[in-house]
């Protein structure tokens, strides 16, 4: 699925897009679900007279208990419309399906009965208001404790209510597991991890206001999943646990953190000047960018790879990359608006989508060995400037490359075999061929207008007589 729209774009649709990558992305997978339970049928909504002892309306919608709606099909909560107050979950549901409830910032209580079975992943994110979960005892697979939402014997703790009146959190020592998403949007400032936990989930504390996470020193955390601390601004150091064997994707990304501490005896993961690496830091993960520092040239050589979001939202000007880097991973220095200088080494092969996109770069030098530039690498960039080595072995330029740049004009290697669509959107116009007609697409040169213009050499193929893909040639 193209997860890109049709037109270019721009710088804020762009910075909001990327931060709610997560959010499509469970969004789509609850639509799967509904389709998959349903048999792949289209559902059609469950009337409540028949099935339900709440408060209902005709067409299949709940009313809460101050204002707006929750909508059930097929015994499945799917969705919700400005719901605010208590929300009371009829006897007869089966399901809550991942986001049903999200962002309702005013609904302040929930009530789960005995019947649910499924509670989807961040189903209840981004409530700010919620106070209290209270679940039926006769549910076999949720309880409440102390108004936080747990699995039945309360070893995984799935939803802590943002809107509870304390700023600071123990996780009880039944727990286990984080669910995804568990504390995402919390005002807590603390919380205490117990010494049971072995996991933490996807996105579990993202965009909170934790200003400190406190670990024991025998603790059992294995796995922190992708994106959990991703966005928390008060949230200035931690400890990254002597067994924690799993670090997820843009697991500390834009974060306000100093620095990453990792325990000395972990046997995965090391940690150099506040900078998160794997044990033989061959990986750069992660750069905290709440550092003072302007500039950051001690990279260590043994680096070959720069993760997902490792300099994400960055204010460093400059940044060395060791000689050996061989990959720039997605969203790398993604939104770092300060940085104006940056070399990529000869050994580089690619440069991840996303990876330089809205930073403050206005020249770049792509060395022989790129051979693919990802997905919007460097849109709503500064560059003005893009210069291609002489024996350059590029062969993939993703969609929206380069669009929204500064670019006036672009050299296109000869090596070059495929442009994707809208890769110059809003950009240059004026293109210089130095080999045969790559394959592009039907908006790849979307924009240039009556101005775009394709100067080829003499003997080069696949171009048309006078115009190709809406070019002047």
């Amino acid at each position: 699925m193209n997860i890109f729209r049709s037109a270019a774009p721009s710088r804020e649709e762009t910075k909001a897009r990327s931060k709610g990558k997560i959010a499509l992305l469970k969004s789509l997978s609850a639509a799967i679900f509904v389709a998959v339970v349903s048999g792949g049928l289209p559902l059609t909504p469950a009337h409540a007279a028949d099935t339900y002892n709440g408060t209902t309306i005709d067409d299949g919608d709940i009313a809460c208990g101050t204002s707006g709606t929750f909508t059930i099909e097929n015994n499945l909560v799917t969705t919700s419309s400005g719901c605010a107050g208590a929300a009371v979950i009829p006897a007869g549901v089966t399901s809550i399906l991942g986001m049903a409830f999200f962002f309702k910032v005013d609904m302040t209580s929930v009530t789960i009965p005995g019947s649910v079975t499924l509670i989807g992943d961040m189903a209840f994110g981004f409530t700010n208001a919620l106070a209290s979960f209270t679940v039926d005892a006769s549910n076999a697979n949720y309880s409440s404790v102390d108004g936080v939402l747990m699995n039945k014997n309360e070893s995984s703790l799935v939803h802590y209510p943002s809107g509870r009146p304390v700023t600071t959190y123990s996780i009880p020592a039944s727990v286990t597991s984080i669910g995804p998403g568990a504390f995402r949007g919390t005002v807590l400032s603390s919380v205490t991890i117990p010494q049971s936990v072995t996991i933490i989930g996807d996105s579990a504390f993202g965009g909170s206001l934790l200003e400190s996470v406190i670990f024991p020193g025998n603790s059992a955390l294995e796995t922190i999943g992708g994106y959990a601390f991703e966005g928390t601004p008060r949230l200035t150091s931690i400890v990254i646990p002597e067994l924690v064997s799993s670090i997820g994707t843009s697991a500390f990304a834009n974060s306000r953190l100093t620095s990453i501490t990792v325990d000395d005896s972990n046997a995965n993961y090391s940690s150099l000047d506040g900078v998160l690496f794997n044990k033989t830091k061959t990986s750069l993960i992660q750069y905290p960018i709440g550092k003072l520092a302007t500039t950051y040239s001690s990279m260590p050589e043994s680096v070959t790879s720069i993760g997902a979001s490792a300099f994400s939202n960055s204010s460093l000007t400059s940044v060395t990359i060791s000689v050996n880097v061989a990959s720039i991973g997605e969203q790398a220095f993604y939104q770092s608006t300060s940085l104006t200088s940056i070399t990529i080494p000869g050994n580089v092969t690619s440069i991840g989508a996303q990876a330089f996109q809205l930073s403050g770069l206005t020249s770049i030098t792509i060395p022989a060995n790129v051979t693919s530039i990802g997905a919007q690498a460097f849109q709503s960039s500064g560059l003005t400037s893009v210069i291609f080595s002489g024996t350059s072995t590029l062969a993939t330029i993703g969609i929206y490359a380069f669009a929204d740049s500064g670019l006036t004009s672009m050299t296109i290697p000869a090596s070059v075999t495929t442009i994707g669509d809208f890769a110059f959107s809003s950009a240059a116009k004026s293109f210089y061929f130095l080999g045969n007609a790559p394959t592009t697409f039907a908006n790849t040169f979307n924009q240039a207008g009556s101005d775009g213009k394709a100067y080829i050499k003499t003997g080069a193929t696949g171009f048309g007589l006078s115009t190709w893909n809406g070019l002047t040639v």
